[in-house]
């Protein structure tokens, strides 16, 4: 049985990147991969996870 491509990335390469193209940094899979992993650190709001994502973004990369 050949297997489905389920990944995040995936599932949203077709949907329009509504950001003007001097800010489409990271990509749209890089923050939802943060905001994944800063939830499950506890964070309860945008501003947290972006100060997880900051905080971490050394070891976020590798």
């Amino acid at each position: 049985m050949p297997q489905q491509d389920v990944s995040i990335t995936r599932h949203f390469a077709d949907r329009p990147d509504p950001r003007v193209d001097r800010t489409k940094k990271p990509s749209p899979g890089d923050i939802l991969v943060v905001a994944r992993c800063a939830v499950i650190a506890g964070a309860d709001s945008w501003e947290e996870v972006e100060a997880i994502g900051q905080a971490k973004a050394d070891g976020l990369k590798t």
